[in-house]
């Protein structure tokens, strides 16, 4: 999952508990982040290290040449569940080892969205349960 957006991203703190959602991999019981293969502890809130980075890039079309804006670094996530769903299912959510799981942004965490893409990306993330 990765945060692109034509528009500068808006920084945001977090003023309340905001719920998530990732594709999470599940083996033994154990739960872990589809594409850096974090692993999530429920209940636990996990932290960034570093500072956000936002990258700024050339995307260039046959038509157009546009500025994108990329966050690689963060926890990156889903703002609903309904997009969540239509991703585990483009990626085939009928393999055993995905799941959807609920996480929230804890209040007071620094964070960006990306409305158009239905995505978050934080510095903080708190790991609830398995939903799906």
């Amino acid at each position: 999952m990765c945060f692109n957006s034509l528009n500068i991203p808006i920084k945001y703190i977090a003023t309340e508990d905001i719920t998530c959602y990732k594709i999470c991999k599940k083996k033994n019981n154990k739960y872990y982040s589809l594409y850096y293969r974090k692993k999530y502890i429920p209940n636990k809130i996990y932290r960034m290290i570093k500072n956000f980075y936002i990258k700024k890039d050339l995307y260039k079309s046959m038509s157009e040449t546009n500025i994108i804006y990329n966050i690689n670094k963060g926890y990156h996530s889903y703002m609903n569940y309904i997009t969540t769903l239509s991703y585990f299912e483009l990626l085939g959510g009928t393999i055993v080892s995905m799941c959807i799981c609920k996480f929230v942004i804890p209040k007071g965490s620094t964070y960006y969205k990306n409305e158009k893409e239905n995505i978050y990306v934080s510095n903080k993330i708190k790991f609830i349960q398995e939903i799906k």
